[in-house]
């Protein structure tokens, strides 16, 4: 319980929501401290200005033949009537023209009185009126005052430790969950989806980041048992190969090389992806119109696919122009078509439309719940991995759409084959 108490402590001493709360609390209570000072003075100015302008009216209403009046809290009088007074009022008789405040003058059980002395004529008038209920009036709005104060501090406090409280909490929460993943569990998520402010932003990310780091951590150790798979197989054949050369097998030789050239291929492929995954130099970038960029390499790879007893189509419109690296785009083009002509069928059509370049086929297509995995490297939908290729094509193509902010999209085509194009969002 003790530790429990200490760590309670601890948090209230470093959190820096509770200490924005004390701080905003103690900026408005002085403000409310400076306010309401202003507001007295305010309120005790205009008191005595209006006490000013009831003694002249008081004066200006008298006559010869007026009584003198001595209340509890007001004195008209002329000066000449003085004995009933106080030695006080016949000092203050002798004294300037004009207004006196007259504190510690007890008179009819008051005291601080506002003293007006004129001259009539040949007279001399004083009128007179008690500060007594003007000061118990600024007594009460000072209390009103630090009533509202007391009341409102402690509200505003109780109500920004509580909220801070409530913050501090998923930020733990968040901290949480940054502490487990670095532990290596993946699967940790902060799941906070309710308040929808910035925290809730800060905790979305965190959440999506984590979900990208699996997924890369995922592909990344499907992509080490793709390559052992893969490398076995040829690995083997030229252990084979070499086997029989050495026993006088010409032909042999020339199997293994085949089989370290597809390794090779394989490796050169990976890298090729490393480096344009790495690159981030725009150096290279030029306006590229997508209609001429699909008309070349038509124009390339048309020939090949005939010789395959297979048809290109080109169908481009609109001439759309874009920042890029031209032979980053043609590699893409080329393993996009490469892909339609082993597994998409005799119709393959290269097209270029508005933002968007791709290849369509009229091939087997691929299942839907697929299309998202098969631009992983090394991913193959032939499990028993025996048909050509090292599944890096699409892993390539996708290299190059992040290359130029570009979206990779994976549909069917009607009404059946595969349609895989990259829409240039930003230019």
């Amino acid at each position: 319980m003790f530790l429990a108490l200490k760590q309670r402590i601890w948090w209230l001493t470093q959190s820096s929501l509770i200490r924005l709360t004390l701080w905003i609390s103690v900026i408005f209570a002085a403000a409310f401290l400076i306010i309401s000072v202003l507001t007295l003075f305010l309120v005790e100015q205009q008191t005595q200005r209006q006490i000013d302008m009831d003694l002249r009216a008081t004066i200006s209403q008298m006559d010869d033949d007026s009584d003198p009046v001595m209340s509890p809290s007001i004195v008209r009088i002329s000066v000449d009537d003085l004995s009933d007074l106080p030695r006080p009022f016949h000092r203050l008789s002798s004294r300037d023209i004009g207004f006196t405040t007259q504190e510690d003058l007890r008179f009819q059980g008051k005291n601080d009185w506002r003293i007006l002395l004129e001259r009539d004529g040949d007279d001399w008038i004083m009128a007179g009126v008690s500060f007594s209920e003007r000061d118990e009036i600024l007594d009460l709005i000072g209390v009103f005052y630090s009533i509202v104060a007391t009341v409102s501090f402690s509200i505003a406090l109780t109500l920004g430790i509580w909220i801070s409280y409530r913050a501090q909490n998923r930020f733990n929460q968040i901290n949480s969950t940054l502490q487990t993943l670095a532990k290596g569990d993946l699967k940790a998520r902060t799941s906070i989806t309710t308040n929808r402010d910035d925290i809730d932003l800060l905790a979305k990310a965190l959440d999506k980041t984590a979900d990208q780091l699996e997924t890369l951590v995922s592909q990344t150790r499907n992509l080490g048992a793709n390559i052992a798979h893969d490398l076995r197989t040829p690995l083997a054949r030229m252990a084979v190969s070499l086997d029989q050369a050495a026993q006088g097998d010409a032909a042999a030789l020339d199997k293994a090389q085949m089989d370290l050239d597809q390794l090779a291929n394989t490796f050169d492929a990976i890298m090729r992806i490393a480096r344009v995954e790495a690159q981030r130099d725009e150096a290279k970038f030029r306006d590229i119109s997508l209609r001429d960029l699909a008309s070349e390499v038509y124009d390339m790879f048309a020939p090949v696919i005939e010789d395959d007893g297979k048809s290109l189509h080109l169908d481009s419109q609109g001439r759309t122009i874009i920042q890029g690296d031209k032979d980053l785009l043609v590699q893409a083009l080329a393993n996009l078509i490469q892909n339609a002509r082993v597994y998409g069928g005799s119709e393959i059509t290269l097209y270029a439309n508005a933002n968007m370049i791709g290849v369509r086929d009229t091939g087997p297509g691929v299942p839907e719940d697929m299309m998202s995995k098969i631009i992983q490297p090394m991913f193959r939908l032939d499990t028993t991995r025996q048909s050509e290729g090292a599944g890096l094509g699409l892993a390539m193509v996708q290299a190059v759409a992040d290359r130029h902010d570009a979206q990779l999209n994976i549909t069917a085509n009607f009404p059946t084959g595969l349609d895989v194009s990259l829409n240039f969002t930003k230019m």
